[in-house]
């Protein structure tokens, strides 16, 4: 298992290397790096990689802007652009590289063929939360690659200045206890920035993503990682045509961690089910080369995290490669038009993505030139969004996992000011 983990970290840091130098951080910036790799027939190929550390709050929220820009979440985004340019090709009888018809509107994974995840660094949430100290109670690299992934400016903070108060993020309690930064969706004061009262070492708790800056709910890495292999990788849009879940077999993570924290915040607190079977976890040297540790090794000053996001996936006998800053496309304005800067993964590109798929089986299974309705406007977004996923078996398992963990369905279909057209 060391000897695959290590040579599908090599793969996937070798992939980033040969990647454009646009949106990788600077001389004093770090990042994170995810990707999805495909195996067929013991051959490795990258499908999916991203980068990113940041999201925005709540009040900048809309259905065309990407809220959660963490590595982990963009690759996975991207992994379903893959499957749904599989599905194109297949609908096309063309050939796919990992999907098969079952039936007539329906597709699966090939036989022989699994995917698995690299992510740079330990995943945010509850992932983090171990016992792991060394012998003076100080953080391990682990703690320190998360302290840093906290440290955003904290734009409600009123004294810049204070900066003892804004990387305090590790309290020594004396119980050995590595905490993380990332605030309990239902046990913690969203608002509130007094680190005593947190709930840091409390186990299974859902969380939201760590960090000082405008409030955001949208779930910790280890929590949406959880919930994917749970309810399948392709999502509650593309299960209306993958209806048996895709799941991950191995988890490979760079840095040091603690595995048992890592299989409890991805199998451990799930609801008892017997089609889910855990996948491996294999612990790697670090060696991205944009990691927290790499850069702090070669820089004389305090690296900070890089604004920017790198998205590529592959796309039949191509790749799509574009970079993202504050969930838009890098250059984008006040000014810009929303059709103009929204990422391939936002949530109106993937819907069109799953309504064109949608169409063209309706067109084959009736043999003529009648299409869906497409959205024509941004008030019917949300409701054809909602009616596209009760199409498939996955809203039911959705629903189920909300039932098991207090305040999922905190988090709300929000879309906000969307004035995007298609």
């Amino acid at each position: 298992m060391d000897e695959f983990a290590q040579r599908l970290a090599e793969l996937c840091n070798n992939h980033y290397s040969k990647l454009p130098s646009k949106g990788k951080p600077g001389p004093s910036n770090w990042t994170n790096l995810s990707a999805v790799v495909k195996e067929t027939n013991k051959d490795l190929t990258v499908v999916s990689m991203a980068t990113g550390t940041k999201c925005i709050g709540e009040n900048a929220k809309n259905c065309w802007t990407v809220s959660d820009s963490h590595a982990e979440v963009l690759c996975l985004r991207l992994f379903r652009l893959f499957l749904a340019e599989e599905i194109k090709s297949a609908l096309h009888n063309t050939n796919t590289s990992c999907l098969v018809r079952d039936g007539q509107s329906y597709f699966k994974v090939a036989t022989g063929t699994i995917f698995h995840f690299y992510t740079s660094c330990i995943m945010c949430g509850d992932a983090t939360i171990s016992k792991e100290a060394d012998s003076n109670g100080s953080c391990s690299t682990s703690e320190a690659m998360s302290l840093y992934r906290n440290s955003r400016t904290c734009k409600r903070s009123p004294e810049p200045s204070n900066h003892a108060h804004k990387v305090q993020k590790c309290v020594n309690m004396n119980d050995n206890l590595i905490r993380t930064g990332a605030k309990s969706i239902v046990s913690d004061d969203l608002f509130s920035e007094d680190l005593q009262s947190r709930s840091w070492g409390q186990l299974s708790l859902l969380r939201t993503k760590p960090g000082r800056g405008p409030l955001s709910l949208s779930l910790s890495c280890s929590d949406k990682l959880m919930k994917r292999q749970y309810l399948g990788l392709q999502g509650g849009l593309l299960s209306v045509f993958i209806l048996t879940p895709i799941r991950f077999a191995t988890f490979v993570i760079g840095g040091n961690f603690a595995i048992d924290s890592v299989k409890r915040a991805l199998f451990d607190r799930l609801p008892s089910c017997d089609s889910i079977v855990e996948a491996d976890i294999a612990k790697v040297a670090d060696t991205f080369v944009h990691s927290l540790t790499n850069t702090q090794s070669r820089c004389s000053q305090t690296p900070s995290p890089s604004d920017a996001s790198i998205l590529w996936v592959k796309q039949g006998m191509s790749s799509k490669h574009c970079v993202g800053v504050k969930g838009k496309t890098q250059g984008a304005t006040k000014r810009s038009l929303p059709h103009k800067v929204m990422l391939p993964v936002c949530r109106r590109e993937m819907f069109a993505a799953a309504q064109l798929i949608h169409a063209k089986i309706c067109r084959d299974e009736h043999d003529n030139k009648s299409s869906t309705n497409l959205i024509e406007s941004d008030k019917e977004f949300m409701v054809a969004y909602k009616h596209f996923q009760s199409e498939s078996n996955y809203r039911t398992a959705k629903e189920a996992m909300c039932k098991h963990f207090q305040g999922w369905d905190r988090k709300s279909l929000h879309v906000g000011n969307c004035n995007a057209t298609q």
